[in-house]
C-alpha cells in the first residue's frame, strides 16, 4: 500500500499508528532494501549455506535500516547457496553472499562414465569449459587439480551426482554490483574470499 498527499507533520503520527495496528512499514527510497534469497536447502540439493535463515535474520537484524531511510542511495543484499547464483546477486546485489565449499571435489568415476557412455563429451564439455583448467580426462577416470579450482560449479551441474562439494562449507562476500539499463550490468568483487555463515551470523553483521 502506497499513502500519497498528506503533510509531513502528519507522516510520524499515521505512521505510528499503523505501526500499532500490525503494518509494516517503509523498505524503499535510499534505505536497505528487504533482503532476498534463494530457495537454498528448502529445495536445493547444492545449498551449502542456509539462505532462508541468513536472510530472515539479516531481515530482522535490520529493522531500523528497512524502515528508516538513512543512506545516500538504496542498498540490496542477495544471498544464494552455491555459485551457480540463481537470484543473480553477483550482477544486482551491494552485498552479494555466496555459498561455497573449501574441500576437495568429490568424484564418483563410476558416474563419469555412465555420463560418457550415454553421449556426453567430457573434454568438450566439461574439460575445455573449466576455466581453472583444472580438469583432466583420460578416457576412463576424470580428475581434478582443487589447487586450481576457482569454484564456478559447471563441472558439479553438468555431472549432477558424479561430482559433489565437500566440507567446509560457507560464503564469499562480495561487494558493488548494480544493473543500470544503459551499460548493462557491473559485476561485484570479492572483499571475503570465505566465512563461515553459523548462526547467529556476527561476523556479518559486524562487517
Amino acid at each position: 500500500m502506497v499513502l500519497l498527499g498528506t503533510v509531513t507533520d502528519n507522516l510520524e503520527p499515521l505512521a505510528t499508528i499503523l505501526s500499532l495496528n500490525g503494518f509494516d512499514l517503509g523498505g524503499s527510497g535510499s534505505a536497505m532494501r528487504t533482503p532476498s534469497c534463494c530457495l537454498g536447502p528448502a529445495r536445493c540439493e547444492w545449498a551449502m549455506i542456509d539462505t532462508l535463515d541468513i536472510t530472515y535474520d539479516l531481515t530482522q537484524e535490520f529493522q531500523d535500516e528497512l524502515h528508516r531511510p538513512q543512506f545516500p542511495y538504496k542498498f540490496k543484499i542477495k544471498t544464494v547457496g552455491c555459485p551457480v547464483d540463481c537470484n543473480a546477486s553477483i550482477a544486482r546485489a551491494d552485498l552479494s553472499i555466496i555459498g561455497t565449499w573449501k574441500g576437495p571435489i568429490a568424484i564418483d568415476q563410476d558416474k563419469v562414465k555412465d555420463y560418457a557412455k550415454k553421449g556426453m563429451n567430457i573434454q568438450e564439455e566439461i574439460v575445455n569449459f573449466c576455466p581453472g583448467k583444472c580438469i583432466t580426462w583420460d578416457g576412463n577416470n576424470l580428475t581434478i587439480n582443487n589447487s586450481d579450482c576457482l569454484h564456478c560449479m559447471h563441472c558439479i551441474t553438468k555431472l549432477a551426482g558424479a561430482l559433489k562439494p565437500t566440507p567446509p562449507f560457507g560464503a564469499t562476500l562480495l561487494i558493488g554490483a548494480k544493473a543500470p539499463f544503459v551499460i548493462g550490468a557491473t559485476l561485484s568483487w570479492v572483499i571475503v574470499p570465505f566465512m563461515e555463515m553459523k548462526p547467529p551470523y556476527q561476523e556479518i553483521k559486524d562487517l
